[in-house]
């Protein structure tokens, strides 16, 4: 199944595992830099550590 759209420039075509794809592979890079689970598991295995693991939390970058 294709997508399409009409552009001022023409008709660009889209399928939809490309954009699946898409989605998928930014949402990948997205956990590659921070990933949240990380963090869920630290706090489940270590609950008493809550105030240590909130202030040795790293920034992050936008």
């Amino acid at each position: 199944m294709n997508l399409s759209f009409r552009t001022k420039k023409g008709t660009n075509h889209f399928t939809l595992r490309a954009l699946f794809t898409q989605k998928i592979n930014k949402e990948i890079r997205i956990l590659q830099q921070y990933n949240p689970h990380r963090d869920y598991e630290a706090l489940r295995a270590h609950p008493e550590r809550f105030e240590q693991l909130r202030g040795d939390y790293p920034l992050r970058r936008k």
